[in-house]
C-alpha cells in the first residue's frame, strides 16, 4: 500500500463501519426518530397560541400625484443611505 491510499482506504472503512452499525441498530434509530416526532408534534398541538398578526394596507387617496409622492418618498431614503457611508 502506499500513502496515497491510506487515508482512501480508513475513509472507506469508517464509512463501512458506520452504515453496519446504523443498519444492526436501524430499529433502535427508527424508534427513536419516530418517538421524537410524536413527542414534538404532541407539544405542538398542546401549546397554546403565544402570537397573533394581523396587517393593514393603507391605499392613497390621491391617485394624480402618487408616483410624485413615491419618488419624493424614495429620495429621502437616498439621503439617509448617504449618511451611513
Amino acid at each position: 500500500m502506499t500513502e496515497d491510499q491510506e487515508p482512501e482506504d480508513s475513509l472507506e472503512s469508517a464509512l463501512l463501519k458506520t452504515l453496519v452499525m446504523l443498519a444492526e441498530h436501524r430499529r433502535l434509530t427508527t424508534g427513536g426518530m419516530l418517538t421524537s416526532t410524536l413527542f414534538t408534534a404532541l407539544i405542538v398541538f398542546i401549546m397554546s397560541v403565544t402570537y397573533t398578526a394581523s396587517t393593514v394596507i393603507v391605499t392613497s387617496q390621491t391617485t394624480a400625484g402618487s408616483a410624485s409622492a413615491l419618488l419624493g418618498e424614495l429620495e429621502s431614503l437616498g439621503a439617509l443611505a448617504s449618511l451611513g457611508g
